[in-house]
């Protein structure tokens, strides 16, 4: 019995023994994880924000250049000494956007003096697209025929063409403005008025030089080619007013020419006037007792003799119907026909 206790007491030694001693450290090859846990991702409203799109830039639009130039054929006569014209407000109209100002700005133009070259008017950047109609502003037109010269009386200031004009992205396009000038002018009672004959030439893909003022075309494709009369460029009101006031001014100078002693102040008048060897000078005493055109023939003729055997022949008819016949001739010429 004693040596059950002392046994006992033994083992219960040895366990309190072994409780005592510290824990064992790891080994060398052992490691310890010191990461810390990762804190989980907090969403709110179950749903995770998405990065906003960057929003679109625009791209630049992409021109072409457009070049309009004006020019004349050579005259087929050689009355019209002068013809000077001021021309502005320049403007394209495109179907989707309207009608786009391309210069304010007026420049003068004398067609006689081109003979088929093109003097430059503008050079312009344009969107792509085709273009339709081009308008402007004719300001003043001026004519000098025969050594006489002229204000001309316009229908209207602006002038509108139709017409075509094909823009391409970084391309050239031209647009020429022919003004027809032997068409175009018309003189009736001592007073010049114009109804323009304009002819509208277009290309695309062209080349040009500019040089003192003057271009010069080369390649590209034809786009129009259409010529423009009174009745394309004005309205027919417009037309109608020009050539009632045509008549008026014509009843004004006509009624001048009768007096009972017409013959014979006609036939003096005219000798003088022949005599003078001054085409002008000699105008001026013939046209109030005829027609302008009758005077204007007889004065050129290099005879004096000519000159008043002609007159003599006029006077004669002119003062039997003074009034009727220039009325009649100023009539005619303010009728115009394309």
């Amino acid at each position: 019995m004693q040596k059950l206790v002392i046994l006992a007491l033994i083992v219960l030694a040895a366990l309190l023994v072994s409780c005592g001693e510290p824990a064992a450290e790891p080994t060398v090859n052992e490691t310890v994880d010191e990461t810390p846990e990762e804190e989980p991702e907090i969403v709110q409203n179950d749903t995770v924000a998405e990065p906003e799109e960057e929003p679109e830039v625009e791209s630049t639009p992409k021109f072409g250049r457009a070049i309009f130039v004006v020019t004349d054929a050579p005259l087929a006569s050689s009355e019209i000494d002068s013809f000077e014209v001021e021309l502005g407000n320049l403007e394209v109209h495109s179907p989707d956007t309207g009608w786009q100002i391309l210069s304010s700005a007026r420049k003068s133009f004398n067609l006689t003096q081109l003979e088929d070259d093109l003097e430059y008017w503008l050079d312009v950047a344009l969107e792509p697209g085709k273009y339709t109609q081009i308008r402007f502003t004719l300001t003043d037109a001026d004519v000098v025929i025969d050594g006489v010269e002229y204000d001309l009386d316009v229908p209207s200031g602006l002038i509108k063409i139709v017409g075509v004009l094909e823009i391409e992205e970084g391309e050239t396009a031209t647009a020429t403005l022919d003004f027809e000038l032997d068409k175009t002018v018309h003189i009736a009672g001592g007073q010049g008025y114009f109804r323009p004959v304009i002819r509208l030439i277009t290309t695309k893909n062209s080349e040009i030089e500019l040089e003192d003022g003057l271009v010069t075309i080369t390649g590209g494709e034809s786009v129009t080619d259409k010529l423009h009369g009174p009745l394309d460029i004005f309205t027919q009101e417009q037309l109608n007013k020009s050539d009632d006031d045509c008549n008026e001014e014509c009843e004004d100078f006509c009624e001048g020419g009768s007096s009972n002693a017409c013959e014979t102040e006609c036939e003096t008048a005219t000798e003088w006037g022949c005599e003078t060897e001054d085409e002008e000078e000699c105008r001026k005493k013939c046209e109030p007792f005829m027609h302008p055109v009758f005077c204007r023939d007889a004065c050129q003729l290099s005879s004096i003799t000519e000159c008043q055997v002609d007159l003599a022949a006029q006077c004669e008819l002119g003062c039997s119907s003074t009034e009727d016949t220039c009325l009649s001739d100023c009539s005619n010429d303010c009728e115009v026909t394309i």
